[in-house]
């Protein structure tokens, strides 16, 4: 007996950014709650029945018995959760909407559809909820707080998503090269209390 798995648009969320409704990019990770999904199974260590999940380049296009497509083409998988599934937006995907697709075991869902845009920005949260203090770095790695502000005319990092396209192009799935590394093509601007990051 197959038992029927339900899917919401209002699912769809940026892991970085938690929106929802929101045009996605590609590149762009993704959530979706799924009803009726998979077996139960866990993320600890040492679980009966382990979630799964990927374990390296080049990300797995089907993990335990999921797969899902944006406009066709098969996107990779990060984790798949008894009510979840985790992915990334295929860079080879172009157009103005997103058709998604979620199957299990070979059979579909209806699909989702989603404006697509070049970009659709979001910065990862340290409590993982879309708001809060982000995660911002100082050139040695360490975390960005109250306690360790920034100081004028330091370099730092900021840990984004949904950032689009990049170059050299990296085929999805696959691990970024490191030399050289991939920048993205799309402007991306940076504020601090209003002004302007070079």
């Amino acid at each position: 007996i197959i038992v029927p798995f339900l899917v919401s648009g209002a699912s769809l969320r940026s892991v970085a950014s938690m929106r929802r409704d929101f045009p996605i990019s590609p590149g762009e990770m993704l959530m979706l709650d799924v009803t009726n999904f998979t077996a139960p199974c866990s993320l600890d260590p040492g679980a009966p029945v382990a979630c799964p999940q990927s374990s390296g380049y080049p990300l797995p296009t089907s993990l335990g018995g999921i797969r899902l497509t944006v406009n066709d083409i098969d996107a990779p998988l990060l984790l798949v959760l008894p009510g979840q599934v985790r992915f990334l937006v295929p860079f080879e995907v172009q157009g103005t909407q997103a058709r998604i697709v979620v199957y299990r075991q070979g059979v579909p869902a209806p699909p989702l559809i989603r404006d697509l845009q070049q970009q659709s920005l979001g910065v990862f949260t340290l409590n993982d909820t879309g708001s809060g203090p982000g995660h911002i770095f100082h050139a040695d790695a360490s975390l960005v707080s109250a306690a360790a502000p920034l100081q004028p005319e330091e370099t730092f990092t900021v840990l984004a998503g949904g950032l689009g396209a990049v170059d050299p192009q990296v085929p999805s799935g696959a691990a970024g090269p490191d030399s050289p590394r991939s920048a993205v093509t799309n402007p991306v601007q940076a504020l601090l209390d209003g002004a302007e990051c070079i």
